[in-house]
Formats: structure tokens, sequence, C-alpha cells
């Protein structure tokens, strides 16, 4: 039976993975979380019939991750971490580690500290989720088409009412608020417009320009590699989005913050009405002589379980194939193959 630590497992996401590992890994499989608040802990025994050990872990104690993570044959990381202890623990016990963070600032770490080691290392699996993670395969599937390529464009489009925590909204909030660099010139982020279209409607929306950290994962590859690439955001709810722009236009939105615990008492999630989440890439390139442009558009029920659901499906495949070094999704398997092992009616997607 193999054993999966979920680190970070209490929180909104953490509880999503563990409930689509049991979904999709049809062999038994012996969940361990991690949390630091015992009840929230021993709720979590209760509700997953694979969850058999809860263990208190302070990630900042390097010690402490190291003893944790003794033991198992897989790691999954859904909490946000100053310095990669989690995933040198992982290579140093040669464990598979996959984290959720989408900081590249972090992954950089994490390849820093593989650097170290002489020897070829268990695998670590970075960005993993839908954006960043499947976003990157759905750039591979699109871009098989293309001899050569000129831009990709990828935009997303959430939802108000998505059942997310406050650390997921001050996640993206901080990445709305990174400066953007555009035809060698720097200009604020969310405040240059499009519009995109997505699902199977090609449902037309105005999307903000964005820098997003999976960017430099991607052109890390040397597919990707000097190639135009330019992500893009906004919310179903068009005062949301003014209110967004409005707020980093003064300059405020990096400071936001410091307002944690007031925000998390706005972020509210009605399971009675849709937070249904569009996710489209566009290429511009080469087929057959001729410069063309193509799309692939995918619509989700939820981006949180989405992304969960990825999780998951890069755990099952992990369990059954080896991977060394720091890696994206994209270099681990395929759009078709991981779509194959979620197999859920809640995604669809459309050219």
């Amino acid at each position: 039976m193999k054993r999966i630590l979920v680190i970070g497992a209490g929180g909104v996401l953490g509880r999503l993975i563990c409930h689509e590992l049991e979904q999709i890994i049809v062999e038994p499989i012996q969940l361990m979380v991690t949390d630091y608040k015992k009840e929230r802990a021993e709720l979590l025994l209760q509700q997953f019939e694979s969850v058999s050990e809860w263990r208190y872990l302070d990630v900042h104690n390097q010690e402490q991750v190291s003893d944790v993570v003794r033991g198992v044959e897989l790691v999954i990381v859904t909490v946000k971490q100053q310095q990669p202890f989690i995933q040198q623990a992982c290579f140093d016990q040669e464990i598979v580690c996959i984290d959720v963070t989408p900081f590249y600032p972090f992954v950089k770490q994490v390849q820093q500290l593989a650097t170290s080691y002489a020897t070829p290392l268990t695998g670590s699996v970075v960005m993993t989720g839908f954006i960043p993670g499947l976003s990157g395969l759905m750039i591979n599937d699109l871009g098989h088409a293309f001899t050569e390529i000129n831009e990709i464009n990828v935009a997303l489009l959430q939802n108000t009412n998505a059942k997310v925590g406050i650390t997921g909204v001050l996640d993206m909030l901080n990445i709305i608020a990174q400066p953007v660099i555009r035809n060698g010139q720097q200009i604020k982020g969310f405040t240059k417009s499009r519009l995109m279209g997505f699902g199977e409607s090609g449902l037309s929306r105005k999307v903000r320009l964005i820098e997003h950290d999976e960017k430099q994962l991607l052109q890390q590859l040397e597919k990707w590699s000097g190639v135009e690439l330019y992500y893009w955001t906004a919310w179903n709810r068009p005062f949301y989005n003014a209110i967004i722009t409005i707020v980093q236009r003064l300059g405020l939105l990096q400071k936001v913050g410091r307002f944690a615990r007031l925000l998390e008492k706005g972020v509210s999630h009605n399971p009675e009405k849709s937070e249904t989440a569009y996710l489209t890439v566009e290429i511009t390139g080469n087929i057959a002589g001729q410069v063309v442009t193509k799309t692939l558009r995918l619509e989700t029920r939820s981006d949180y379980a989405l992304t969960a659901k990825v999780t998951a499906a890069i755990a099952k495949h992990l369990l059954g194939n080896k991977i060394s070094g720091v890696v994206a999704i994209s270099e681990v398997t395929e759009l078709s193959h991981l779509l194959a092992m979620i197999k859920s009616e809640s995604i669809k997607l459309s050219l």
C-alpha cells in the first residue's frame, strides 16, 4: 500500500486534494496529513477513509520536517515555505515531491538546492495545478501543430464565487500586483486589456495583462525559450475587475496583505451558485507556411477543485513512473493522459 503525505491537508485546497486522491487513485493508499491544529486534523481522520495518521508539522523547523516525511513514498505540499526544507528532506530520503506553489522565486530555490547534490535526484514537481500547471500542458498540446511560434497568450477567467481560502486570494492579488514587461517596457499589472474567447461558445470577455511566474518556468524549457508568452486574467464580475484596477493604479494592491484578516471575512462561497472558471490558450505562429492563430479552451466547474484533480492525477502518475530533478508537470505527462486519469465530466475542452 502506497503511503502519501499531504502537508497542509487542513486547508481548503488540502482537503480537496485528499478527496481527489481517494477518487483518482483506485489502488489502496494510506494518507497521512499534517496540520498545526489538532482539532482540524482530527476532523480529517473522520472525513477520509484513507487518512490513517495525523502529524504535527512546523514547516519552518527543518529537523521536524525531516522526521515527518520519513517513511512515505510521495509528499504533496500545499503550504507556503520560506525555505525548501520539505524538498530538501525529500531529496535526502529519495521521496517524490509535488508542490502547488505558484511562485517562481521559490521554484528557483528548489532548483538551486538540487544543484548541490552530486547524484541524480528523485523527482520534485513544482507549480502543479490548474494555472500554473495544466496551462503548461495546454500550451504543449496546442503547440504541436506549429512549425514556428510567434506568440502565446494564456487567459484565465476567474469566478468571484470560487471556493478558495484567503491564502489563494492573497496569492492571486500578489501576482496581479507585479509589473509586466511587454515590448521592452514595464507597465503595471492588470492595467492593459484585450478581449479573449472562453468556453465552448467562445464567450468574449475583457481580460487584463499580468506577470505570471509560470512564464519563467516554461521559458527555461528549450521549446519555449525566446517565445513571446503573455498571461491575462479577469473575474466574471466587471465591478470586481474595476475595483482591482483602481487599487492597482493607486499603487495599493501590494499592501492588501496587511489586511488579510479583514479580507478573510469577505471571502465567501455560496455552494448553491456557479463557480465555473475558464482557461484559454491562444497561439499565433506558422503552420504549413501560413501565419495562423489557434486556440484551446477549457471550462471547469471549479478552479480550486481542478487544481486538486490535477495534483491527484500527477500523484497517481508518479507512483508508477520515475522522474528525476526539478520539473514542471508539462515535462512529466501530456494533456490527454492527465485528463484520462481525472475522468471528469466537469471539464470541457474545445478548440
